[in-house]
């Protein structure tokens, strides 16, 4: 009865020993050809400058006067504590013509860029605060 336990445990380790060798393949295996790569844009603006302006309802905006340069992305961030959604109006200064934002959704945000030099009011029509960008 040893005998055979032994004769067992033999061949079994005979058998894990031929499934643990390596066999060998024959023809060596080529890498994967590489995939062609997506086309890759041209790096953004290093230099893009962005200013955000907290609108904070009746209490006003934060900061309330923003200077930049022609070209810099101001963004309005609607934090108003009532939740209401909110329009902003920009008048240039000495200008009689107005120009509106898209709804601002409370949380959400609006950007403009200014092109010309010169000092822009804004307000809520919700609550009339003013607030002003100097682009110089």
């Amino acid at each position: 009865m040893k005998y055979l336990v032994l004769l067992g445990l033999i061949a079994l380790m005979a058998v894990a020993m031929g499934c643990a060798q390596e066999q060998p393949t024959g023809a060596a295996v080529a890498p994967p050809a590489p995939q062609p790569q997506a086309p890759v844009s041209e790096p953004f603006d290093m230099d893009l400058r962005v200013y955000v302006i907290s609108i904070l309802g009746k209490e006003g905006f934060d900061p309330s006067s923003t200077a930049v340069e022609t070209g810099d992305n101001v963004v309005w961030k609607n934090n108003d504590p009532m939740k209401k959604d909110l329009t902003l109006t920009f008048q240039k200064e000495g200008s009689r013509e107005f120009a509106t934002s898209t709804v601002i959704k409370y949380g959400q945000t609006y950007t403009k860029v200014f092109e010309e030099t010169d000092t822009y009011a804004f307000w809520t029509v919700a609550y009339g605060v003013k607030g002003e960008v100097v682009v110089g």
